[in-house]
């Protein structure tokens, strides 16, 4: 049998015939939000993806999944932050480092 209480957004258990001090906690809220983010964001990314093959805005929509996605998850942050690189660098590239066109074109 389990006894719980509720204690800042956490939700601590203690078996029954444990010893007093012998609590497990279980971040309820913080797992919960996790996975709600984790939903939201996929399903973003996901409809991002759709968008590439059908008229919409895609590669609008994607980074804003993986900046949903970045707000619980360091591996979307480091994504998103190449993506941003890629996109500079290609914006860079084709009106120079000065926002000018390049020479001869």
């Amino acid at each position: 049998m389990r006894h719980h209480c509720h204690h800042s957004g956490h939700r601590h258990w203690r078996l029954a015939g444990s010893p007093e001090g012998s609590i497990v906690k279980i971040p309820f809220f913080r797992e919960a939000r996790k996975i709600i983010i984790l939903v939201v964001g996929a399903s973003v990314v996901g409809v991002g993806a759709v968008m590439l093959v059908v008229p919409g805005p895609g590669t609008v929509v994607i980074p804003a999944g993986l900046a949903i996605l970045a707000t619980e998850f360091i591996w979307a942050r480091r994504l998103l932050k190449r993506m941003k690189k890629a996109a500079t660098d290609a914006v860079n590239s084709i009106t120079g480092a000065n926002g000018k066109p390049p020479e001869g074109t």
